[in-house]
């Protein structure tokens, strides 16, 4: 694993916590924010399970699951294969680590496509209409296209990779936002998602 990689794990960690199973989260079940209802078939789940049939609940739980070593590298496989290939974070990481951990935290709560489209969006929005770079493809996917756009934007004096990061915030605060205003009942529990956006950059 690379220390690029690791670094966002770690970021985007202390957003995750341990277990979970509130009852309004739409991810059901979490381990380390693995939700269970999105990724059924995750190879760390029959250890929780075993744990759980073993009588471990509640408090009780996290620190047996913690103690697992096999249950963490399952862990960590899992968030490189599932959100950190398909972001190029090795390729982000170059130009802004920041940024990668930014992009990583996003695709695990938000979803690799929206995240995928913030950033498209965004490349789109500094190209100057077109002037600086083509405009790309919004289609929640990244791919080489996508990463020609942002390594002519974090090249650009006049964006950089600052103003791409602050323009991924945007669009991640907004949509918390959007969600919490369209379904109050829903998601204005999760205030806590605003931690995860950055302000002040």
């Amino acid at each position: 694993m690379t220390g690029t990689f690791l670094e966002a794990y770690e970021y985007a960690r202390k957003f995750e916590g341990g277990y979970s199973n509130h009852s309004k989260d739409p991810g059901g079940e979490t381990w380390k924010g693995i939700a269970r209802k999105k990724h059924p078939s995750w190879e760390g789940w029959p250890s929780i399970d075993k744990a759980k049939a073993d009588g471990y609940r509640g408090k009780g739980l996290e620190p047996v699951l913690s103690e697992n070593v096999f249950l963490q590298d399952q862990v960590l496989t899992f968030y490189r294969r599932m959100f950190w290939e398909p972001i190029w974070g090795d390729t982000i990481a170059v130009a802004s680590q920041r940024m990668a951990n930014d992009m990583f935290d996003m695709s695990i709560n938000l979803g690799i496509g929206r995240a995928s489209e913030f950033m498209q969006r965004s490349l789109n929005l500094l190209n100057s209409n077109g002037q600086s770079w083509g405009e790309i493809a919004v289609d929640g996917d990244i791919g080489p296209e996508t990463m020609k756009a942002f390594q002519s934007c974090v090249n650009d004096k006049r964006t950089g990779a600052r103003q791409l990061y602050k323009q991924l915030n945007l669009f991640q605060g907004s949509w918390y936002q959007h969600l919490m205003e369209t379904n109050p009942s829903r998601f204005e529990t999760f205030i806590g998602w605003f931690a995860r956006v950055d302000f002040i950059q």
